[in-house]
């Protein structure tokens, strides 16, 4: 009788869900979970995930189907009190997928994509050490997975990922790299993506993937060859569009300079989001207006009231700053680019810039900056004109470097290349001493130049000149772009 109790109270604590045997069913519901989540319609996510917990309670693809829910909403918006909750959850997921005692591979395959997904999020709150950990944890699973099931297809796509990561660790950070053990290169992650894309595009089970394996192209290419970009501003032709397609749009139209295209994107997708606050559309919103020189007072401040963080918090204000000086208020500039320094963070590269900026007491050279804005947006031709021959007698070594740079840049972009490495290597000539951004960025410019005319011992030197420049709040950036192009080379 004593022994009848013990069992009977050992199975009381016990919690249920470990005693219950988990299995994988890529179920019609898990798919259209993981579609609503790539659509950013979280509202719908959770009411389908409680439906699948109701009828498959013990379907392992409810760890990974949370865990993707709970990586938008922490990359969407920065909420520190949020991120804190959620480590809890990813401990109790991990540890449920650990225990599965099925012969599948998408026990490993499950488990490399949250450890994934947690090394972004991690990447995301300032946690590098531990991204690091988590990427080296992904990849393990990753690999036993591919050793183990070779047939497993949509594996490669978590490889690729993992790999393209850890070759585009700027230098100060290769550190992190070692300590995931992982190398990488993004040339063939992302030979490895089109190669997968292609494989499951015919077939029905996971097709649904396709989305997310573009998001993820559109992002290398970007470090790799960033002229690629300029042909693929659209993805596709549908009249409804995922919400991760939309975003991948409107991330390529900014950096492609088309502002009105962004503009219209983060309406439109700002329309269709349901159940999560992704207040960065609102700050990508501002930015492409005053590229347009219109202004951004609306959205950057819409994005000041909804986010959680700290993050483009100074980047926003110093553009509402921007604003007031090229429209001659300068009294309104001064209060903003005091606010610069009062509130946010300066981790991020815009961040950092703009807290430099308002500590130095530094008051941008109103043609110039009119001249970046328009260059931004898109319209160089408009850019160039501002820097006319009778500006450059009014200035001084810092603002003559940045003068030759956007010149440089502009011809560049209207495809003058003889124009544009002669003003790129005056940038690089005259910055090469000053703690500034242009030389280091005008010398990416220029290895980009040389390797798309297949000059590549010229591409390699102006890239490696780029560790030789005094560190910028550009430089993180410049550097992992570089770092990428230089692995692609060899």
């Amino acid at each position: 009788m004593l022994r009848f109790c013990t069992h009977i109270i050992i199975l009381l604590i016990l919690p249920l869900d470990i005693q219950a045997d988990i299995y994988f069913n890529l179920s019609p519901r898990v798919v259209n979970t993981y579609k609503a989540a790539l659509d950013f319609n979280i509202t719908f996510v959770d009411r389908l995930i409680r439906e699948i917990k109701s009828e498959e309670p013990n379907n392992g693809f409810i760890q990974l189907l949370e865990n993707y829910r709970e990586t938008i909403i922490l990359l969407s918006d920065e909420n520190p009190k949020a991120y804190r909750v959620a480590l809890a959850s990813r401990k109790n997921r991990i540890e449920k997928l650990q225990l599965v005692s099925e012969d599948s591979p998408y026990k490993s395959w499950c488990l490399s994509e949250i450890y994934l997904q947690w090394s972004l999020i991690r990447i995301r709150y300032h946690d590098e050490v531990r991204a690091a950990n988590d990427l080296r944890k992904a990849n393990k699973y990753i690999k036993e997975c591919k050793n183990d099931y070779p047939w497993f297809v949509i594996a490669n796509k978590t490889y690729a990922v993992i790999e393209a990561m850890a070759s585009a660790v700027p230098e100060q950070y290769k550190w992190l790299a070692s300590i995931a053990g992982i190398e990488g290169e993004q040339g063939e992650a992302l030979k490895t993506l089109n190669n997968l894309k292609r494989n499951i595009s015919s077939n029905s089970n996971f097709k649904f993937l396709i989305q997310e394996i573009n998001f993820y192209i559109l992002f290398i290419t970007q470090n790799l060859n960033p002229t690629e970009l300029k042909e693929r501003e659209t993805l596709s032709s549908d009249a409804q569009k995922s919400g991760l397609t939309l975003f991948s749009e409107i991330w390529i139209n900014s950096k492609n300079g088309n502002s009105l295209a962004v503009i219209t994107k983060c309406e439109i997708l700002r329309n269709q989001i349901q159940g999560i606050r992704f207040c960065y559309l609102d700050y990508l919103q501002g930015e492409a207006e005053l590229n347009l020189l219109l202004n951004p007072e609306t959205s950057l401040n819409r994005f000041l009231e909804c986010t959680s963080g700290n993050a483009f918090v100074k980047s926003a204000l110093r553009r509402i700053a921007w604003f007031h000086l090229i429209s001659g208020n300068n009294n309104m500039y001064r209060k903003y680019m005091k606010e610069v320094s009062l509130k946010g963070s300066d981790y991020l590269d815009e961040d950092k810039q703009a807290q430099a900026e308002a500590k130095n007491l530094f008051v941008p050279n109103v043609h110039l900056l009119k001249s970046r804005l328009l260059f931004d947006g898109g319209r160089y031709s408009e850019s160039l004109e501002i820097l006319d021959d009778g500006l450059v007698h009014f200035l001084n070594s810092s603002t003559l470097t940045e003068y030759h740079y956007r010149k440089g840049r502009c011809y560049q972009k209207l495809n003058k290349s003889i124009e544009a490495y002669a003003e790129l290597k005056k940038a690089i000539n005259l910055g090469a001493n000053l703690k500034l951004y242009f030389a280091s960025s005008a010398a990416l410019q220029l290895g980009i130049i040389k390797k798309n005319t297949g000059q590549v011992d010229s591409a390699r030197y102006f890239l490696k000149l780029i560790n030789t420049f005094p560190r910028s709040s550009y430089s993180a950036s410049i550097e992992m772009k570089s770092a990428a192009i230089l692995h692609s080379l060899n």
